[in-house]
């Protein structure tokens, strides 16, 4: 299609307003400035029937050039990205020069008062780095990002009684919700905390199993349930456990060792033990099992009895004890 007049005046216009001039061009018309025109649909509808009858003899008409270009500006300019969805049905937001920043997911006063200087450092912003890239290729992490300090937000500082130390996230489907050895309720109950529930149950008088593995009652009452590595990609068991994580993670055993009064730490399995030198052990109460999973359970986690020391070590302290059966 190709609009004739017998000027072309070339401004400064938004898509709209090139849009409007190029229909508004009629035979014989002046050029049409944005503040002329008050004839919208009639006059679009009139200058494209004129266009297609223009057939004259009149001196050499100045043509647009790729009139073409006009339609695909404004049509640019409208376009809405659409919204794309994670494998477990997660919204993933378009693709913006907007910076990730992982300190705004951190929301509980204390932790982000105490902490907020890490979120500074070097290897903090290679962790927002690495994740920002993940998303904007719509790559599935775990945790969701608002859930990636759930540890954090659900237990303060103040509160911290127990430290239950894990590895990975659960790199499954819905599984991984910011607590360690803990799943969603609808989730299937992983093996390592069906073992976990089989040892309370032996442990402590009692306790009845959960159909469920949500452990949420537990960090109400002030067990802070931290993994290693805070987040994961979907299906890619420790896929995330080189970015930096660890760094922060350590950084997170040191303080709550220098600034808590007392707790316990439950570390199960040789990866949780090595920290335990980030621990002033003679503040606080460092309990050392084999880990929970199939695999190792029966290496010394089996039989441990370690919750009615976790219970022992408060009550001897002054503390109220965890009711490990409060997981509604």
């Amino acid at each position: 299609m190709h609009f004739f007049s017998t000027t072309v005046t070339i401004l400064d216009l938004s898509p709209n307003e090139v849009l409007k001039n190029a229909l508004s061009l009629t035979q014989g018309a002046n050029p049409i400035t944005c503040e002329g025109s008050s004839r919208k649909s009639e006059m679009i509808i009139e200058a494209i029937d004129k266009s297609k009858m223009a057939t004259t003899t009149r001196p050499k008409q100045v043509i647009m050039e790729k009139p073409k270009d006009v339609f695909s500006i404004f049509k640019k300019a409208v376009k809405r990205p659409a919204t794309a969805m994670t494998e477990d049905g997660e919204s993933i937001p378009p693709t913006s020069s907007t910076t990730f920043t992982l300190v705004n997911y951190l929301k509980e006063p204390q932790w982000k008062a105490g902490l907020i200087d890490e979120f500074e450092e070097p290897y903090m912003k290679n962790i927002e780095e690495f994740l920002q890239k993940q998303y904007e290729k719509k790559i599935t992490v775990r945790p969701p990002k608002d859930e990636i300090f759930n540890a954090f937000n659900l237990t303060p500082l103040s509160e911290v009684k127990v430290v239950i130390l894990g590895q990975d996230p659960y790199h499954d489907t819905n599984q991984a919700h910011g607590l360690s050895f803990s799943v969603k309720k609808g989730v299937a109950i992983p093996p390592s905390l069906v073992n976990i529930y089989k040892e309370l149950a032996a442990d402590i008088e009692g306790f009845n199993i959960p159909k469920h593995g949500n452990l949420l009652g537990w960090a109400t009452q002030g067990v802070f349930m931290l993994n290693a590595a805070l987040s994961v990609e979907l299906h890619k068991a420790n896929s995330h456990s080189q970015i930096g994580w660890h760094t922060f993670t350590n950084k997170v055993i040191e303080f709550i060792s220098k600034n808590v009064q007392y707790c316990v730490f439950l570390l199960w399995g040789a990866d949780a033990q090595k920290k335990s030198k980030l621990i002033d052990q003679n503040r606080h109460k460092v309990i050392m099992t084999a880990h929970p999973s199939p695999l190792s359970c029966y290496r010394g986690f089996k039989g441990s009895r370690c919750f009615s020391e976790v219970n022992k070590a408060l009550k001897d302290h002054g503390m109220k004890p965890i009711d490990w059966n409060n997981l509604p």
